[in-house]
């Protein structure tokens, strides 16, 4: 029999303390159901309990977490740190709270006061043995960032940027990084930029701390240093002190059948954040990254949440009525499911068919002899729909339903990712 072989999945998802949402709601009533809903991600439950009048304490949780969510970073810290103070406050509230409160810290580089949080939550002495341990990790990640100053960032109105694609198909444009010009992969999957240590010493970037932190990919640890670079300059922004992951150079080797390929550098979601709305398009001259800020009009909610440093997109798919949450990772050359979107949608395996599966990413190869693989798959992508055929359902990935990566990106005449209106759209030709 012929061996199937599939294209090789890669995805460049890499996350610096993510925590995961293990916690059983022990609490009676209101309070259950705040951390049953913030767990889950319910956007309904929390707009609710936003509203209740009856209980003070859970209603400006809700509503922080929700802030947290929207990417209103500065509301969500005045929200979240009055209920982390609040003696209303139950400790298992507290202890969701303050640990939201840490991810919006330390997505905004800010990690003396993530690291701050994360040591409160630690002394409410509740969660799981899971929770303890991963908030200890983060908090040694943080305090290793912490000696480094804040990063900065002066952005300018507009800015175009020429885009190639490497080898892997991933979207990569030229960096100044210290006075050097460096070709890396523009990442959202990536919750800090990263790069590697023959890079790292290449570039002359300051080290920070003597001891290893460690970085995620999926449920894998990854040793790791940190660096910061003094300047880094991109596509009209100016951006100083940023952050960097160290990874051993093996660990950013992709090996395909044509061979091994090195990542060398990445840059991930603080910086690309910061630059508003990019638009990727696709024209007669090649590729071309055009980005504006300060140009969003008035907050609506859009399909995009920030989920810690994650960013991650409602999408609908095969026209269920409930939207599924994928996390945007640019770093990701195909869209793939995850258990967690079988589980509660068991019919997408009605066509489907084992095979052989190859991932790629940070850390190295993982080839699965018995991968579900589902033939169709119909996604609507802010109105706009991709169908794509061999969705593989892949490895978990925290409160995620997938990953929507370069093949539905790149369906059409480009697309946009827009952090000022908290929104993703698919462009179309002529748009």
């Amino acid at each position: 029999m012929r061996r199937y072989l599939k294209p090789l999945v890669v995805s460049l998802t890499i996350a610096l303390g993510a925590i995961p949402a293990t916690r059983a709601a022990s609490a009676p009533g209101v309070e259950s159901q705040f951390l049953q809903a913030a767990r889950d991600l319910d956007l309904d439950a929390l707009t609710s309990l936003a509203g209740n009048a009856s209980r003070g304490d859970i209603a400006s949780a809700s509503r922080g977490v929700l802030m947290a969510l929207h990417g209103e970073d500065a509301a969500a810290i005045r929200t979240l740190t009055a209920v982390a103070s609040s003696k209303q406050a139950s400790a298992d509230v507290r202890f969701e709270v303050l640990q939201t409160l840490a991810s919006v810290y330390h997505r905004g580089a800010k990690f003396v006061k993530s690291a701050q949080a994360l040591k409160a939550s630690l002394a409410l002495r509740v969660g799981t043995p899971e929770d303890v341990a991963s908030t200890e990790a983060a908090l040694v990640n943080d305090a290793l960032l912490a000696e480094a100053a804040p990063m900065s960032a002066m952005v300018s109105p507009s800015a175009d940027v020429h885009i190639t694609r490497n080898p892997l198909e991933l979207p990569t444009a030229a960096v100044h990084i210290d006075e050097e010009v460096v070709q890396a992969v523009l990442d959202t999957g990536a919750a800090n930029s990263v790069v590697s240590q023959s890079m790292a010493k290449r570039l002359k970037l300051r080290m920070l701390g003597d001891t290893k932190g460690s970085a995620r990919r999926g449920d894998h640890r990854l040793a790791a240093r940190f660096a910061v670079a003094d300047s880094l300059d991109f596509a009209g922004g100016k951006f100083r002190s940023v952050p960097f992951i160290v990874l051993d150079d093996a660990a950013l080797e992709i090996e395909t059948d044509s061979g091994k390929h090195s990542l060398n550098a990445i840059i991930g979601l603080p910086v690309l954040r910061q630059l508003g709305r990019l638009e990727f398009r696709n024209g007669s001259d090649g590729e071309t990254l055009h980005r504006t800020s300060g140009g969003a009009g008035a907050k609506r909610p859009g399909n995009l949440l920030l989920v810690e440093s994650m960013p991650v997109v409602l999408v609908r798919i095969e026209g269920g009525a409930t939207p599924m949450r994928m996390a945007l990772d640019t770093g990701a050359n195909r869209s793939v499911l995850t258990p967690l979107a079988t589980s509660e949608r068991p019919e997408l395996l009605s066509q489907s068919t084992v095979r052989e599966s190859k991932s790629a990413g940070a850390g190295g190869t993982v080839v699965d002899s018995a991968t579900r693989v589902i033939r169709s798959l119909s996604l609507d992508v802010g109105g706009s729909h991709v169908a794509l055929k061999d969705v593989y359902v892949a490895e978990p990935l925290a409160r995620c339903h997938g990953v929507l990566g370069q093949d539905v990106l790149r369906s059409g005449a480009g697309y946009a990712i827009d952090f000022e209106s908290m929104n993703v759209e698919l462009l179309r030709a002529g748009g």
